[in-house]
């Protein structure tokens, strides 16, 4: 005897607003990220509760036009990056800070590598 799958049945959440209750995810996305800077679809995070609170305001978001104003308007001088630091670089300056900052040296030197957790 073959199993046989149960269907399941998919009800709208009735505290969505209604526009939306029947969008997939995917489309929900697709409708938002017309006009809201979002991350990836596939971002950890961006689920159909959060796209939800988006579209009822619930939480914070940027709309896409006032970022890209907000790039337009930027002068040469702030679009430069920071200089790149060297690894040497980084442990001469280190190296010369005073000993009673030793905490603090060791702290930097182990969250730069990464190697163990200086707490």
């Amino acid at each position: 005897m073959m199993p046989v799958r149960r269907q399941v049945v998919e009800l709208a959440n009735p505290d969505e607003p209604e526009e939306i209750r029947m969008l997939t995810k995917g489309q929900l996305y697709d409708q938002l990220s017309n006009r809201l800077f979002l991350p990836e679809k596939n971002s950890k995070g961006v689920n159909r509760r959060y796209l939800v609170g988006l579209y009822t305001n619930e939480y914070f978001h940027v709309d896409e036009v006032f970022l890209k104003r907000f790039e337009i308007e930027l002068t040469p001088g702030q679009l430069k990056k920071a200089p790149f630091v060297s690894l040497p670089d980084l442990y001469t300056k280190v190296n010369q800070m005073p000993s009673f900052h030793y905490y603090y040296h060791h702290m930097v030197l182990c969250c730069f590598y990464k190697a163990v957790d200086p707490l």
